[in-house]
């Protein structure tokens, strides 16, 4: 057991070692004793910040990930990040050098560099907690409270494919004993490389875009309740025009969870008043894209399917109500 800062050997050996700064922004970037990274832009600067918390699996991979999504839906180009990482007593040094491994791998893919951070061991967690603050750059905001009454609603990929590898990992047993095979597992697991959007941000960028949100916690009944309360609007969904793969489908009756209320980074929605242009853009780009519905003035989310309608309130994420 241990509690406390890595040692300064540690620290060089197994974090800042993957903390090399490229982008010539960065003035200063991690290093012993160092407090602050510094950076120079003249553009405007976006920041956020995201924990890791659901799941122990890919948590290097998913935290930069998932913070670089809420840069590059905002319009702007992910730069750089600072990571928190709190340890469990029971962990070592090499549990946090596989960590920033993957992390490091990660970022590098994306053209991001890990500036700066903080990481001990703590007996207040009984599991790795980590934090991802990203810096981005962007000339222009796309706000996620820009939609407008009579937009429509363009879901890129399809529905809770985070929570797909998720799911695939932390319930592997139970999954298999119910009917996944072997090789559904692996593919399923395979899910996460399908969560970044920062390419597919992209590509809408340049197009007439009233506003973009990542489909994260809540899945995509919560995303869409979120970019209508943004907005002060309200939103009509087709849920059966929502598309679920049949792996996500198989998995998700087996966990007894729904694929529209799992987090599902890898997909955005992206409210437009030119759903046609914006659709042929990524379906050029061999991003997948569908309409699934309408912003409207009236303030209340509906989802309606065959037969049936539902009013959608925010509620919380399902993959933690699977036991």
């Amino acid at each position: 057991m241990r509690i406390g800062k890595l040692t300064s050997s540690e620290l060089q050996k197994y974090v800042f070692d993957k903390t090399v700064a490229k982008n010539p922004e960065i003035l200063q970037s991690a290093g012993l004793a160092e407090d602050c990274a510094a950076l120079r832009t003249p553009k405007i600067l976006l920041l956020t910040t995201d924990p890791i918390t659901a799941t122990g699996n890919n948590a290097g991979r998913l935290a930069i990930t998932v913070s670089a999504n809420d840069v590059a839906v905002s319009g702007g180009t992910p730069l750089c990040c600072l990571l928190t990482i709190i340890a469990p007593t029971t962990a070592s040094a090499e549990d946090v050098g596989k960590f920033m491994k993957e992390a490091h791998e990660t970022a590098e893919a994306l053209g991001v560099d890990i500036v700066g951070g903080h990481t001990e061991f703590s007996e207040a967690v009984n599991r790795m907690v980590v934090s991802c603050t990203m810096l981005g750059t962007t000339r222009r905001i796309v706000k996620s409270s820009g939609a407008k009454a009579g937009d429509s609603i363009v879901m890129t990929k399809s529905a809770a494919i985070e929570a797909t590898a998720i799911m695939a990992n932390d319930h592997a047993d139970k999954l298999l004993k119910n009917g996944l095979t072997t090789e559904e597992l692996v593919e399923a697991r395979e899910y996460i490389a399908k969560v970044s959007v920062v390419e597919d941000a992209k590509i809408v960028w340049k197009q007439n875009v009233s506003c973009m949100h990542d489909v994260t916690e809540g899945g995509v009944f919560g995303a869409v309740t979120e970019l209508a309360e943004a907005s002060g609007l309200g939103a009509m969904i087709y849920a059966d025009q929502i598309p679920v793969t049949h792996l996500t489908a198989k998995i998700c009756k087996i966990l007894d969870v729904s694929p529209m209320r799992l987090i599902g980074s890898g997909s955005i929605l992206i409210v437009t008043p030119d759903p046609e242009k914006v659709v042929k853009s990524l379906r050029n780009n061999g991003v997948d894209a569908t309409v699934i519905g309408t912003m409207r003035s009236k303030k209340e989310v509906t989802a309606i399917g065959v037969g049936k309608s539902e009013r959608l309130k925010s509620a919380p994420d399902e993959l933690l109500l699977i036991k």
